[in-house]
C-alpha cells in the first residue's frame, strides 16, 4: 500500500512539474513576443528617423533632433518639426507632389501627411474639409442689371492622407435633411507613398452652397483619425 501512494505521489508530483514548465514556457513565449513587438516598432521608428533625416537634408535643414525619439508611440513628424520640412507650397509640392499648391489647406494637409508617414499606427486616413469644395456657378437670373446666381455645381475632393489604401469609401452629400448625392470610391492609395490620393465628385443642380459632406458615414473603415470625415464650405459673401 505504501509503495503504492509512494508511486501515486511521484506522478502528481511529475504532472505539477510539467504544468509548472509549461506556464513557464508560456510566459517566456508571450515576453518574446513582446519583445519582438517593440523591436518591430523601434525598427520602424529608427526608419522614420532616417526618411525625416533624409528629407531634411535634401531641403537643406538642420538635422533633426534625436530627443524626438521619446517613445515608442512617439510621432517623429509633429506640428513643430513637420512645419519646419513643409513650410512652403514649394517644399511641399517636391515632397508630396501628388499634393501641390500653397494654399493653408495644402500646407496643413501636408503636415497632416509628414505626421502619418511617420506614425506607428498604420492605416487610411480619409480626409475632406470646407478648403476642398469648391463651386461653379451654372445658372443665373437678372436682378436690378446685375447677374444673380441661382444654381451651382459643386465639386469636392475626398483625400487618404493615411499610410494605408482605403477601399469602397462611401460618402454622402446632404443638403439640409436631404441626401442630394451618394455613392462610393472604388480605391483611394494613401498620400504617403505617392500617387494618386484623391478622387474628385461633383454634385449638380444645386439652388444653394448650404451642403455637408460626410466621407464613410457608416464608420466600416479603420482610420487612424475618424475626426476629419465631414464638411461644410465656407460660404463667403459675394
Amino acid at each position: 500500500m505504501r509503495g503504492a501512494a509512494m508511486h501515486v505521489t511521484v506522478i502528481v508530483l511529475t504532472i505539477i512539474m510539467l504544468a509548472a514548465l509549461g506556464v513557464i514556457a508560456f510566459i517566456g513565449m508571450r515576453v518574446a513576443g513582446q519583445q519582438a513587438s517593440t523591436g518591430e516598432s523601434k525598427m520602424f521608428l529608427e526608419e522614420c528617423l532616417r526618411w525625416y533625416t533624409r528629407r531634411c537634408e535634401t531641403q537643406g535643414l538642420a538635422e533633426i533632433d534625436a530627443e524626438l525619439i521619446r517613445t515608442e508611440k512617439t510621432m517623429l513628424c509633429d506640428y513643430q518639426s513637420s512645419s519646419k520640412i513643409c513650410s512652403s507650397g514649394t517644399m511641399c509640392a517636391n515632397l508630396f507632389p501628388q499634393i501641390s499648391g500653397s494654399s493653408i489647406t495644402n500646407f496643413e494637409r501636408c503636415q497632416d501627411v509628414c505626421a502619418n508617414k511617420c506614425n506607428p499606427l498604420v492605416g487610411p486616413d480619409l480626409s475632406v474639409t470646407d478648403m476642398d469644395i469648391s463651386f461653379q456657378v451654372t445658372a443665373t437670373k437678372k436682378q436690378d442689371e446685375k447677374d444673380i446666381p441661382t444654381e451651382w455645381k459643386a465639386y469636392i475632393k475626398i483625400w487618404n492622407i493615411g499610410s494605408a489604401t482605403a477601399e469602397n469609401i462611401a460618402y454622402e452629400v446632404w443638403k439640409g435633411a436631404d441626401i442630394v448625392k451618394s455613392g462610393s470610391i472604388t480605391k483611394l492609395r494613401p498620400c504617403t507613398v505617392g500617387g494618386v490620393c484623391s478622387n474628385e465628385i461633383y454634385v449638380e443642380h444645386l439652388d444653394s452652397r448650404e451642403i455637408m459632406v460626410h466621407v464613410d458615414p457608416e464608420n466600416k473603415i479603420k482610420e487612424i483619425n475618424e475626426y476629419n470625415n465631414v464638411a461644410r464650405p465656407r460660404i463667403v459673401s459675394e
